[in-house]
Formats: structure tokens, C-alpha cells, sequence
């Protein structure tokens, strides 16, 4: 029997749907790079280390179970985590946030 593998949602989906996996996937390797951070601290922040290992845990949870089609929670992403992101390179980039 051959079943068909058509998509059953639009291109612009498609891309919000990427988006929104990027942001998370982006944030978990911000909350990555904070561990490893914390990790090297004096004197270590136990609870610190645990708090971002939690969020970070949460976040690829939460990759796992958005859908493509899910447009609530895919806006959601893009707009809650998108700005964290942004924020994140912000200051990155010129060690302070834009206003």
C-alpha cells in the first residue's frame, strides 16, 4: 500500500513553525552557555547551575511537543523567545540592551 506524504500545512507554517524551533533550540544554547559559565564560578552556584539546567530541559521539552500547525503556540514562541534571543545578542554584540 502506498501512502501519501503530502503536507497537510502551508508554507507559511512551514516557516513560522522553523522559526519558532529556532528560537527555542537558539535560547537552550544561551541557558548552555550560562551553565558552563556558572560552572566555572567561585564559589559555585549550585542552585544557579540547577535553575538553568531546568529551563533549559523545559525548552527542549517543549520543542518536542510544539506542532506545526499548533499557530497559537508557534506565535508564542516567536514572540516571547524572539525577543529573548534578540536581547541576548544585543548584548552580546554591544555589551549593553538597545532601549
Amino acid at each position: 500500500m502506498i501512502t501519501s506524504t503530502a503536507a497537510s500545512w502551508t508554507q507559511d507554517e512551514a516557516i513560522a513553525y522553523e522559526s519558532a524551533c529556532e528560537c527555542i533550540m537558539h535560547l537552550a544554547g544561551i541557558y548552555s552557555e550560562q551553565i558552563h559559565a556558572a560552572r566555572s564560578e567561585v564559589p559555585l552556584n549550585q542552585a544557579l547551575i540547577d535553575a538553568l539546567r531546568a529551563r533549559r530541559a523545559a525548552l527542549v521539552q517543549e520543542r518536542y511537543a510544539l506542532h506545526v500547525q499548533d499557530a497559537m503556540q508557534v506565535a508564542r514562541i516567536r514572540s516571547v523567545y524572539g525577543v529573548q534571543v534578540r536581547a541576548h545578542n544585543e548584548i552580546a554584540r554591544t555589551g549593553e540592551l538597545e532601549p
